[in-house]
């Protein structure tokens, strides 16, 4: 008992320290329009990993504009990219990182890079996930907008990571 006590106090300090240190923009990040500062939850809370992972192609149902189409790729082993079409846009948008599902049902992307830029440390993306991950997964974002996710297929056994 004194010893999940421990690692829970531990974890809330690294939680803490990391979001003060992120919080700041950094110089060079990119600029395309679209915020990728870190989903602060209202109040500090406990990350604790499940243990549970997500596998698979994962495309946006239902997009509503400016998105024209998104998907999602997990790996088993923790690794994700994420690639959103835009409508008047030739360019999409792609980011890569790390993800954990949490014991709270919580997906939590750490942004590791977006296109061809990779950041100096990775910027946390907070969402409620709901639903089978062997059909559907629905996300919840900060903001309580719902986006479902039908899963397409199988991920290739070596996914190429955009960076």
């Amino acid at each position: 008992m004194r010893g999940t006590s421990v690692r829970k106090l531990i974890a809330g300090a690294l939680l803490v320290t990391f979001a003060a240190l992120t919080s700041c923009a950094e110089p060079g990040a990119p600029s395309n329009g679209a915020s990728l500062l870190p989903q602060e939850p209202p109040e500090a809370v406990e990350l604790e990993n499940s243990g549970r992972t997500l596998s698979g192609l994962y495309t946006l149902a239902g997009a509503s504009p400016p998105v024209v189409a998104a998907r999602m790729t997990f790996t088993a082993d923790g690794e994700y990219t994420r690639e959103v079409s835009v409508a008047g846009s030739s360019a999409g948008r792609a980011e890569a990182g790390s993800y954990v599902v949490d014991r709270h049902e919580r997906l939590i992307l750490w942004v590791e890079s977006v296109g061809e830029q990779r950041f100096t440390s990775a910027r946390p993306i907070f969402f409620g996930m709901r639903g089978d991950p062997a059909t559907e997964i629905e996300l919840v974002t900060s903001d309580g907008r719902v986006e479902r996710y039908t899963r397409a297929g199988d991920v290739p056994a070596r996914a190429a990571r955009r960076f």
